[in-house]
């Protein structure tokens, strides 16, 4: 009853976006905003009518600055521990976190590097509550956060290692400059790109994860793969989206029509 009351207001937030955080948030090729965060928005969207303002930011931390100050109510695009979101949104104490999908992390850097040695690690800030996480466990290392992508630390050689996800490891092989980086070494812990939700907000947390929970493996991994054609970076539309699950649904019926009209 309390989250119908809810969805029954007319609802619009403003959501804080990289405008580079590929495969999250990007403009493709043809000036198109577009990335996982977008279609995921699309979908809630189209479930539940809740409407959002896109505010676009050159920064994770430009986001982070806009949602403390209330200026934006959602930010995309944050990386940290499964565990950790279910910590946060636990003790209600500060922003809550809405998780959309799973997402692999690895150290990056040039082949031969003894990784038990002390070294130098370049962070992205949208992966920066991921932090504790990663000193605990490799106190050996000193992570340094950049605004961005973390690949020119490694080549002006600031820091001998980044830690990155597999989505933008495979962008590597597309930009000569990085063709001398690889990834060394998988990090095994269960993460998450994540929306962070301003406090006040509980009922959204609960109704966008109740939407997201609700979707097939099917319809997340169509999401994923979409936004990762990592050369033309293509995005998928609204109307690409619902036109995917519609067409989907209207063949199934087709086909059973058509056997049926055949038994006749």
């Amino acid at each position: 009853a309390e989250e119908i009351e809810f969805l029954s207001q007319e609802l619009k937030y403003k959501v804080a976006l990289c405008k580079e955080q590929y495969p999250i948030s990007f403009f493709n090729e043809e000036g198109v905003y577009c990335g996982i965060a977008v279609d995921i928005l699309t979908t809630v969207k189209y479930y539940t009518n809740i409407s959002f303002e896109y505010i676009y930011v050159d920064s994770y931390d430009e986001g982070e600055e806009l949602l403390q100050n209330g200026n934006v109510d959602i930010l995309a695009g944050t990386v940290l521990e499964k565990q950790d979101i279910y910590d946060l949104n636990e003790a209600k104490e500060n922003d809550s976190i809405a998780g959309f999908f799973e997402m692999d992390l690895a150290f990056i850097g040039k082949e031969g590097i003894d990784l038990s040695e002390k070294l130098n690690v370049a962070i992205s800030s949208y992966m920066e509550k991921s932090l504790l996480y990663l000193e605990e466990k490799y106190p050996q290392y000193n992570f340094i956060v950049y605004d961005e992508a973390c690949f020119d630390a490694i080549v002006n050689k600031e820091t001998e290692l980044a830690v990155q996800t597999d989505t933008k490891i495979n962008e590597l092989s597309i930009y000569d400059e990085y063709k001398d980086i690889r990834k060394l070494k998988n990090i095994p812990a269960d993460f998450m790109v994540a929306f962070t939700i301003k406090a006040e907000e509980p009922m959204l947390v609960d109704v966008m994860n109740k939407t997201l929970s609700g979707l097939s493996e099917a319809a997340i991994s169509n999401i994923e793969n979409n936004n990762m054609e990592h050369i033309e970076r293509k995005g998928m539309t609204i109307e690409e989206f619902l036109e995917y699950y519609f067409w989907d649904i209207m063949v199934s019926v087709i086909v059973v029509l058509g056997i049926l009209l055949s038994m006749i």
